[in-house]
């Protein structure tokens, strides 16, 4: 039966409802939409915390990071790099370095804290990552990171990261002479530098950042459909299309029907027949910064950076969110963007918009001590429009004081409002 929906996606086919409902209706509607609760499997346990840091100068690069186990032993790493790193650099080996470890060691939960701004808000996606030296980075570091089922990464100042600091300045050979260098610290090779071809980046691993061969080099893994994480927004389109008899909820069968996999990849088949690729988070990020950023990017907003993408021919469920989320991060948008004429606040029309056509009057006293003239009031009269002011004063408020008042000042001089 569901193999028989699939083939007839392709024709016009509509939905006409019943006219009158029956009590097994009713009740295969409960079975089919009610709540399950999931047991819980599990405890929750206290997450595994890596504190990273770097330093680089003329003496060296050093990277060093401090980890700390669920039950609270502390470990420290520290490596000096074979090659010279920029800061930025540095500090993303030493992420990456910590990272590998953490998988070795079987983490499923770990808590991030690093002194470099630029690297935990890049990975938080509140910066975007355009610099060439630094993809490379920036994909292995979110490729590592969706192994773990659970990761917080938090921005801390040096005060807070100072024993990491002072551990990265050691394995950079600023602290301690050159004799006694070799003995102490381990020597790590550039990341950037142990690819034996470059890493084709809108392709970007799902199974894992990297892995050795058996001549030690690193290679690019090849997509694979079965490789899919579990936070994959593809992954149960996927298993539903690959074993369409086995147990899917009615969300994912309704939105397979627009879905076919061709070879090795997960297609979106539009209404007009076309095939879209369907891209991960990590190719989502790449697509998006070569379209608005890239050699060709024009800084397109919103909607127009979502057409570009569909001419790529690519796809992903939040691509019009995404766009609009992407472009405001955009320093050259904001900067550079047309100025905003709208009004800050809301404008408030005008209750008489001609002249003389409103008055508002008021009573100013009573005055302490009044006038030579014994006037102890002031009435005044103010246009709407013009704001022309008419005032006498009084020595009484009364009603034929006003009476005159209007008539003399104001319809005599300027008419009828």
């Amino acid at each position: 039966m569901v193999n028989g929906l699939l083939e007839l996606t392709e024709y016009s086919l509509t939905y006409q409802s019943l006219k009158s409902l029956k009590g097994q209706i009713i009740a295969d509607f409960i079975v089919d939409h009610s709540m399950v609760e999931e047991s819980l499997n599990f405890v929750d346990v206290q997450p595994w915390r890596l504190y990273f840091d770097s330093s680089s100068h003329r003496n060296g690069t050093g990277v060093e990071f401090f980890i700390i186990s669920p039950e609270n032993i502390p470990t420290k790493f520290k490596f000096r790099l074979d090659k010279f790193c920029s800061n930025n650099e540095a500090e993303y080996e030493a992420l990456i370095a910590g990272l590998e470890i953490l998988l070795e060691l079987g983490a499923k939960h770990v808590e991030i804290k690093g002194k470099s701004e630029l690297v935990v808000k890049q990975l938080t996606k509140e910066y975007k990552c355009v610099k060439e030296n630094l993809i490379i980075y920036f994909v292995t570091a979110k490729a590592l990171l969706k192994h773990f089922d659970w990761e917080n990464i938090q921005h801390v100042p040096r005060i807070e990261n100072q024993e990491a600091h002072d551990l990265a300045q050691i394995a950079s050979g600023y602290k301690i002479s050159e004799i006694k260098f070799e003995e102490l610290i381990k020597i790590r090779e550039k990341l950037a530098l142990k690819k034996s071809a470059p890493i084709k980046l809108p392709t970007a691993e799902l199974g894992g950042a990297r892995d050795l061969n058996r001549n030690g080099e690193i290679y690019a893994k090849i997509f694979a459909i079965d490789n899919l994480s579990d936070k994959d927004w593809r992954k149960p389109i996927v298993e539903y299309l690959q074993n369409p008899t086995g147990k899917s909820s009615r969300k994912t069968r309704y939105r397979a029907l627009s879905y076919v996999i061709v070879g090795n990849e997960l297609l979106k088949k539009t209404p007009e027949g076309v095939l879209l690729k369907c891209l991960n988070e990590t190719e989502e990020y790449l697509a998006m910064s070569s379209t608005h950023s890239g050699a060709c990017g024009s800084h397109q907003a919103g909607h127009k950076m979502k057409w570009f993408l569909f001419r790529q021919g690519v796809y992903w469920p939040s691509m019009l969110k995404d766009c609009i989320d992407f472009t405001k991060r955009c320093q050259e948008c904001q900067v550079h963007a047309g100025i905003q004429h709208v009004p800050a606040s809301e404008l408030h029309s005008i209750v008489k918009p001609w002249p003389f056509g409103g008055w508002a009057l008021d009573v100013i006293g009573k005055i302490k001590p009044g006038s030579s003239g014994k006037h102890k009031h002031i009435l005044v009269g103010i246009d709407y429009f013009t704001k022309w002011v008419e005032v006498i004063p009084l020595r009484e408020v009364n009603q034929d004081a006003v009476i005159s008042f209007i008539q003399k000042h104001i319809l005599y001089r300027f008419g009828i409002p």
